[in-house]
C-alpha cells in the first residue's frame, strides 16, 4: 500500500509539472511572418515556453506535412529574436546543421553535419561576420571550405537595384498634398527558380505600400544558395518618403 501511494504521488508530481508548460500552434508564412492557417501558410510551429525565462520560447517548426525542419529558442522582448542553437533537420529526419544565435545573428559555432552525423564544416561567426572556417571530407580529413552561403542577388548588382528602384518608385501626388511621410518596409522573396513575391511588413499608408509593391513587380534577382544548392530566401528593402521644403525625397536601403 505504500508503494502504491509513493507512484500515485510521483505521477500527480510529474502531471503537474507538464501541464504547467505553456504550448500553443501558429503558422508562418514563407516570409516567416504570423499568419492564420490558410493558403498562406507555410509553416506550422509549436511553440513552448522556456520556464526558467518567461519572455523566451522554445519552437519546433513543421512543414504543413508534418515534418519537422527546424527547432529554435526565441527571445520574445522587444523583439522576436533567434537565440542560442538553432537546429535544423534534413528529410530524413537527422539534423544537418547546428547554429548559434546572438539577438537573431549567427554569432558563435555553425556546424555543418554530413548524413550519419559526421561533422562536414565548422564555422566561427561573430554578429554574422564569418571568422574561421574547418572543412572535412567523409573520411575526416580536412579539405579547402568554399563559401557555404550565397545571398540572393539582384541580376546586375546591388547599385543597380538602388538605380532601378529610385528609377521605378514614384511619391504618390495625393500623398504629396496630403503631407503623407514615411519608411516602407517590404521583403523580397527568392525562390529556388528565381520567381519573386513581396509583401509589405511595415507603411505609413497603404499608398507608400502600393507605390513600392509597384516598382518591385518584375525586378529580376537570383536566388541564394547555400552549400551551392539553390534555396528560397527574403531580405528586407527600407524606402524612406520625406517631404523637405515641399519636395519629394525618396531614400533606399537593403
Amino acid at each position: 500500500m505504500g508503494n502504491n501511494k509513493k507512484l500515485f504521488y510521483s505521477v500527480i508530481v510529474v502531471v503537474a509539472c507538464f501541464t504547467s508548460i505553456a504550448q500553443d500552434t501558429l503558422y508562418l508564412d514563407k516570409f516567416e511572418q504570423f499568419v492564420p492557417f490558410g493558403d498562406s501558410a507555410t509553416t506550422m510551429v509549436i511553440t513552448q515556453d522556456d520556464l526558467e525565462n518567461l519572455k523566451h520560447t522554445y519552437e519546433s517548426w513543421y512543414d504543413l506535412d508534418g515534418n519537422l525542419v527546424s527547432i529554435h529558442h526565441f527571445k520574445n522582448s522587444p523583439h522576436r529574436q533567434k537565440q542560442n542553437m538553432s537546429q535544423y533537420i534534413n528529410d530524413s529526419g537527422t539534423v544537418y546543421k547546428r547554429i548559434d544565435y546572438v539577438d537573431n545573428r549567427m554569432t558563435g559555432k555553425h556546424e555543418v553535419l554530413f548524413p550519419n552525423g559526421q561533422l562536414k564544416r565548422y564555422d566561427l561567426y561573430r554578429n554574422d561576420t564569418l571568422l574561421e572556417s574547418t572543412c572535412y571530407n567523409r573520411v575526416g580529413e580536412k579539405v579547402r571550405c568554399r563559401d557555404f552561403y550565397k545571398k540572393a542577388r539582384y541580376i546586375g548588382g546591388t547599385q543597380k537595384l538602388t538605380k532601378d528602384l529610385f528609377e521605378k518608385i514614384t511619391y504618390p501626388e495625393i500623398a504629396i498634398e496630403m503631407l503623407v511621410e514615411g519608411s516602407v518596409i517590404a521583403l523580397i522573396y527568392v525562390d529556388t527558380d528565381s520567381t519573386t513575391d513581396f509583401t509589405v511588413v511595415r507603411s505609413p499608408d497603404p499608398m507608400l505600400e502600393q507605390a513600392v509593391l509597384k516598382a518591385l513587380d518584375s525586378m529580376p534577382f537570383a536566388p541564394a544558395t547555400e552549400d551551392g544548392i539553390p534555396v528560397a530566401s527574403f531580405f528586407p528593402v527600407f524606402v524612406r518618403f520625406s517631404l523637405r521644403d515641399d519636395l519629394p525625397i525618396i531614400k533606399i536601403e537593403h
